[in-house]
Formats: C-alpha cells, structure tokens, sequence
C-alpha cells in the first residue's frame, strides 16, 4: 500500500484510515514460510537467518519492516535494502532508521546507490511530516523502483541470500558462509555466545540466527563460526567440568575441613541457622532462636559467646556434621551493611561498634579532636587513593566509610587507630613545612620581581645628558641675558 502525499501533507488520521486494509495484507502468521509483502513475497531459506515472524506490521503503518530498529555498519545496510526490496517506499517511510541508512548511501554516493544530494539532504533534514509534496514524489519515485543489483549485493555480506533468487546476490561463498553439520547443543552455542566469535561483519546473522531453524547437517554459518566452533565449545565443556569437580570437592568435604577454623559457638549458630534454611538437621529446639539472636547480639558487640542451654546444647552434639555448613558471621553482616547514607544518628555509634573488634593493646584507638577533623577526613579519602589495597582492616574499614561521604564529623573521627592519628599528623606537619618553604620561596620571588619591576621603571625615567657636538659653539647666558661663547675670544 502507498502512503504517498497527494496534496496536503499525509496525516496521521488517513495513515489511521489506511490502516484496515493494511492489517488484511500484512499478517503474519505463526508457522507461516512465506510472507506476502506490497513489493514481493518472502520466502524462508536454509540460506537465510530471517524468518517471517522477524518482520512486524505496526499498527496504523500498512507495511511491514523488519524487528529491533537500528542497527549499524554493513547491518544496517542489509536490514534497509531488505525492507526496501520487500515492502517498498512505505516501509522506508515508516521506518526512521532504514532510511536514514540509505539517505548516509545516497549522499556519498555508496553502498552500491548512485549519489543523490537532494534527496539525501531532504531525508537528513526534515520528518516526513514536514516534506512538501514535491519532496514526497520526489521520494517515492525513487523508492519505488527495485533497490538496484550493487546494493543487494552488498546486503548479502553478514547475512546470507535473503533476496529470494535475485541474480545481483553474492554466492554464500562469496558472503563469507561455509556449511557445517551442528548438533543441537552447538546450535545454542551459537546463539549464546556470539561475541566470542569474533566474526566482525556478521551481526546481521547472529541478530536472526534461531537455532531451532538453522540447525543440523548442512547449516549454513559464517566461515569463522565453523572454524572457532570447536575450540570455543572444547573451552566451555572443559570450563564445565572443572566447575562440576570444583562443586563435588566441596560437596564431598570432610567434617575437619567444613568446621576448620571455627569454634563451638560457630558451629553451634551454623547449625541452628542451617535448621533454619531447612537444612538435613532435626527439629530446632525452641530454645534455639532466642540464643542465635543473642550470639548476634554478642559477636556485634563483640563480647564473649552467650551461655547455651541444656537442652539446646544436646541438640547441637546430636547433629551430624557431614552436611555443617557455616553460617556467616554476624558481624561481618553488620560491617558491610551500612546505616543508610542520611542516618546521620546511627553513624557514630556503628563506626564505634565495629572499630571495637580491632582495637587490642598494641593497637589501641582514640577519637581525632573536632578541630581537626574537617583536615583529617580529606587526608583520609586522599590516604585511601593512594594506598586501595590496604590489608590492614580498621584502616579499610574507615576507608569505607570515607567514601559513603556521609557526616565526617560524627563517624570518621569517633574512633580511629593512633597508628593513623600519629601518620596524619606527620604527614601535616610535612605539608605546613613544605608550606612554609614554599611561602619563604614565594617571598623571595616576589622581592626579586618588585626590585626587578623598581630597576625598570627607573631606567625609563632616566635620560642622558646634553652633550652638544665638539664642533658646535659653546656658550652660556649671562645674567643680563647676552649669551657668550668662547669662539667670541680673541
């Protein structure tokens, strides 16, 4: 159907008119092979990706394009010539991209289209809507006439035959396809992993490929495709296998190993949380929650582990422990799940919290004094630029908590290593130096420059002497106004 103006500029209400006998024509069924378009009828081949339910009919546009929208490169071209050579000029109305595609073509002169300044300038310029109905006739004259031989045979590149038994069309040699036999689990390789190909140009193929069609013996595919296909796939199976050994190692760990490093207590939370998940333990005495709420409470505060009763203990020892799975550290949970940036109250006392666990004799802590604490934050966020592997953990802990960028002066300086006071203030102590050096050196400067500035100006205040000619008369004036010289002497 042809949306062509023919006096007004086309409206979106007679685009709305046209559209019922649009919708008749271009439906597209499920399971359907060919499709019958305005300007010819596709037809589904082994030597084509494109399928007929990649082509869409919007509502209201009585025509038909192809699916996802832009695309770029030598894709590009393919995706507008297709609609071109199938659905004709009002496919390329309908169709932004497609046609800005061939407006690019037709302005330099590429793509296999002879170059058309005027009409490239007019599809770069203005919306359809705005083309008067010259520049529409203009547009579909041209458009109306099949897409010449040069650029079908460009469009072939990256995707296949898909211009039916167009003679201009390349061989699938000649577009750089082999034929190779794929299994089904190949063919959702592909599918999966077209960036590992590395098959630059081919996109247009991997965009359509479905590997429920284009599978099994004889598959047409891209050259580098059947030739990477085996090593990539011998890569991923060997990564699956390591990862299926990795994951029946841990499986299969012994009970030393699964409780190593761990002390009753742990164990103990681990199970009960275990039970929790519905893990293979029995029945969690009611006894249970309410002492893991309370070892929570302790690990966070960092106190000793609460007492465990009777019962619960019992419970504990007749677990098996082939299937113990740690829990993790409520701590831990506490130390990374921070107050929310603007809880400004809560900051302090979490700062405090969780520097308690790595404070010890020999690494003691201390508040920095508020004066100071404005100076001490921006040395610490310029500390964590410079040192981000730190190991040592209350200095990444604080380097954490600099960088939420949260009230400084109620979280950062409550409690911080001496270790690091001491270093912040040597390192201040070396920039005042550097500091006062710099402001001697300044002053010396800018002394130099004044006296230099002085010696300038005076040289230009300064003039020489009159100093007449040896030859010329030398005289003077007299107090009764007579001028003698000494040429007058006889």
């Amino acid at each position: 159907m042809k949306l062509k103006k023919t006096g007004l500029a086309l409206s979106a209400l007679l685009a709305l008119a046209l559209s019922g006998a649009a919708s008749a024509q271009f439906g597209v069924d499920d399971g359907a092979t060919e499709y019958a378009m305005s300007q010819k009828t596709f037809v589904e081949t082994p030597e084509c990706p494109v399928q007929v339910t990649d082509w869409i009919a919007p509502r209201g546009s009585g025509t038909a394009l192809l699916r996802d929208g832009r695309a770029y490169g030598n894709e590009a071209i393919t995706k507008a010539t297709m609609n071109w050579y199938y659905a004709g000029p009002d496919s390329l109305w309908r169709d932004d991209y497609s046609r800005e595609t061939l407006g690019d073509c037709l302005y330099d002169g590429s793509c296999g289209l002879k170059k058309n300044r005027r009409l490239a300038n007019q599809i770069e310029k203005k919306s359809t809507y705005e083309w008067s109905n010259k520049e529409v006739d203009r547009f579909y004259d041209y458009f109306d006439q099949e897409p010449p031989a040069s650029i079908i045979n460009l469009a072939t590149d990256g995707i296949g035959r898909c211009f039916g038994a167009h003679p201009g069309q390349r061989s699938m040699a000649e577009a750089g396809f082999v034929q190779a036999d794929l299994s089904p689990e190949a063919c959702e390789f592909i599918e999966d992993n077209p960036n590992r190909f590395q098959a630059s140009g081919f996109s247009a193929f991997f965009r359509f490929y479905d590997p429920e069609k284009s599978c099994g013996a004889g598959t047409w595919v891209p050259a580098r495709v059947a030739e990477k296909l085996p090593e990539l796939m011998g890569d991923a199976y060997e990564a699956l296998r390591l990862e299926a050994e990795a994951a029946e190692r841990f499986a299969n760990r012994s009970v030393e190993v699964r409780t190593q490093g761990l002390n009753g207590c742990q164990i103990a939370y681990g199970l009960i949380m275990g039970g929790i998940n519905n893990s293979s333990v029995s029945r969690i005495p009611d006894e249970g929650i309410t002492w893991a709420l309370q070892y929570e409470k302790a690990r966070i505060q960092d106190e000793t582990c609460p007492l465990m009763p009777v019962e619960l203990s019992n419970w504990v020892q007749a677990q098996p422990l082939e299937t113990f799975e740690p829990a993790q550290d409520p701590f831990e949970f506490y130390r990374t799940n921070m107050p929310a940036k603007t809880a400004y109250d809560s900051w302090p006392n979490y700062v405090r919290t969780v520097m308690k666990h790595y404070e010890s004799p020999t690494n003691p802590h201390e508040p920095v004094p508020e004066s100071a604490c404005y100076a001490f934050a921006n040395w610490l966020s310029a500390k964590k630029f410079n040192n981000p592997n730190e190991s040592r953990p209350d200095w990444r802990f604080l380097y954490d908590v600099a960088s939420v960028g949260t009230d400084r002066n109620r979280s950062i300086c409550v409690q911080v290593p001496v270790s690091m006071i001491l270093e912040f203030q040597r390192d201040e102590r070396i920039a005042e130096q550097q500091r006062i050096i710099g402001e001697e050196q300044f002053r010396k400067e800018e002394a130099a420059r004044i006296a230099a500035q002085v010696k300038y100006e005076e040289m230009l205040r300064w003039k020489p002497s009159y100093r007449p000619p040896v030859a010329a008369p030398r005289c003077y004036r007299r107090n009764d106004v007579s001028e003698i010289c000494f040429t007058d002497r006889r």
